[in-house]
């Protein structure tokens, strides 16, 4: 299978619930096409079918501190993103407006989102 897609730029956000690994190309990247999975190694493994990327790209990233290393890898069918983060519970991949990026969105555990819940619910209470 050809390698048609080209990854062009990834962008790494964290966020109180989770993080979004933006993954963006020169082409549509259709659905169907990436799977991922977290391992109990703690790393989550990003694969996209028929794409690639330059592996220098990697060293131009700034990840937030929640995410140890980046490693990209090209086999001959597709691109692997691997990412070394703290415990994941649930993963989505989402295909919004634009059909050149993917979003993918990685949650942690909701035990460990309990300070957050408590510092949300402190503020309703004093509003």
């Amino acid at each position: 299978m050809a390698q048609d897609i080209k990854i062009t730029d990834i962008k790494i956000e964290a966020k109180k619930n989770g993080i979004f690994l933006k993954i963006r190309s020169n082409r549509l990247i259709p659905e169907g096409t990436a799977i991922g999975w977290y391992s109990d190694n703690g790393w989550f493994y990003a694969t996209i079918m028929n794409a690639y990327i330059d592996t220098n790209l990697v060293e131009s990233l700034k990840p937030p501190a929640l995410v140890k290393k980046i490693i990209v890898h090209n086999s001959t069918e597709s691109v692997q993103i691997s990412l070394d983060v703290p415990i994941i519970e649930k993963h989505e991949f989402l295909w919004h407006s634009n059909p050149r990026e993917l979003l993918v969105s990685l949650r942690f555990p909701v035990d460990s989102m309990k300070p957050v819940l408590t510092d949300a619910k402190s503020i309703i209470d004093t509003n």
